[in-house]
C-alpha cells in the first residue's frame, strides 16, 4: 500500500524521506549496498541536505544519479514520487523491509 501511495504521489513527502532513509541503512546494514551508493544518501539525508529551498529538487538530483534503471519522468511535475519508487524498487522494498 505504502508504495503505490510513494508511485501516486499521495503519500506525505516527509513519510516518503524517512522510508527512504531507513531503507538506505537497512541496505547498508545487511550489506547488499555494495557500493555504498545509497548509504552516501542516507548520509546526506541525515545532514539535512535536501531540506529547504531547493532540496527536493536536489533530492530528486541525487536519486536520479543512484538509480540504475531510469524511470520515465512526467513533464511539468515533480518526479520526486516516481524516483522514490523507483529507489524502493531497486532496494528491493516489499522483498527485503525497511
Amino acid at each position: 500500500m505504502f508504495l503505490f501511495e510513494v508511485f501516486a504521489g499521495t503519500a506525505d513527502v516527509d513519510d516518503v524521506k524517512l522510508a527512504l532513509a531507513l531503507k538506505c541503512q537497512r541496505a547498508r546494514n545487511f550489506a547488499y549496498d555494495t557500493e555504498g551508493r545509497w548509504e552516501q544518501l542516507m548520509e546526506q539525508m541525515a545532514a539535512c541536505t535536501f531540506e529547504g529551498d531547493g532540496g527536493t529538487e536536489r533530492l530528486c538530483d541525487a536519486l536520479r544519479d543512484r538509480l540504475r534503471e531510469k524511470p520515465t519522468e512526467p513533464r511539468g511535475l515533480v518526479p520526486l514520487n516516481i524516483l522514490a519508487a523507483s529507489a524502493f524498487k531497486e532496494l528491493e522494498f516489499v522483498e527485503r523491509g525497511l
